[in-house]
């Protein structure tokens, strides 16, 4: 995803990456401006809607417990809809991560929690790619959370390759116009 394509709002890169490649990926992601979210799960307190099933505590006690427990992590909620934002925007969650919300449920739910608490952060997850990123920039979203950059198509690439004075000083046949004896090695190496 080209970051203009987010229109100054900063890009996280999930971790569902292709597999083996987890290294490559956090490298390529920073290289090209972006962000890591949660390389590894200890690194927030995200709270899904598959853990709350098993909580017998209203929102704002699970906050509280989560910061007493961890006070220097923030505390990520994923929501489904603007209501359960509004309930943990007010349980003083720091950021909720609104999954598959449209741009214009984003915009509608960053004016209703920020007229209930504002500086809490919005974080735009699912579906979100090049061709939508401004959009949900536009809309309030702090952060685009996207793993669109791992499955984006090739881009084309060419090398040069030149001869530096010196380099093949024991193959005086190496010039521009015979490249075979670069890439062999020429005779003296066995390749020939």
């Amino acid at each position: 995803m080209p970051m203009a394509a987010a229109g100054g709002v900063p890009v996280a890169c999930t971790r569902k990456n292709v597999p083996g490649t987890r290294a490559l990926s956090a490298k390529a992601v920073c290289a090209g401006g972006a962000r890591l979210h949660r390389l590894g799960l200890s690194e927030t307190l995200l709270v899904f809607d598959e853990h709350r099933r098993f909580l017998d505590e209203d929102p704002a006690t699970t906050v509280r417990r989560l910061k007493a427990a961890e006070p220097e992590k923030k505390i990520v909620v994923e929501v489904a809809d603007i209501d359960e934002a509004l309930r943990w925007a007010q349980a003083d969650a720091d950021v909720l991560q609104l999954e598959k919300f449209a741009p214009q449920r984003v915009a509608a739910c960053r004016r209703l929690v920020d007229a209930a608490r504002p500086g809490v952060k919005l974080a735009a997850t699912g579906g979100v790619d090049a061709s939508n990123a401004r959009a949900y920039a536009d809309a309030g979203a702090d952060l685009i959370v996207s793993s669109a950059p791992y499955w984006a198509p090739p881009r084309d690439v060419k090398v040069v390759f030149a001869l530096l004075d010196g380099a093949c000083a024991d193959t005086p046949s190496a010039t521009p116009e015979s490249p075979s004896t670069l890439v062999s090695g020429g005779p003296d190496h066995g390749n020939a």
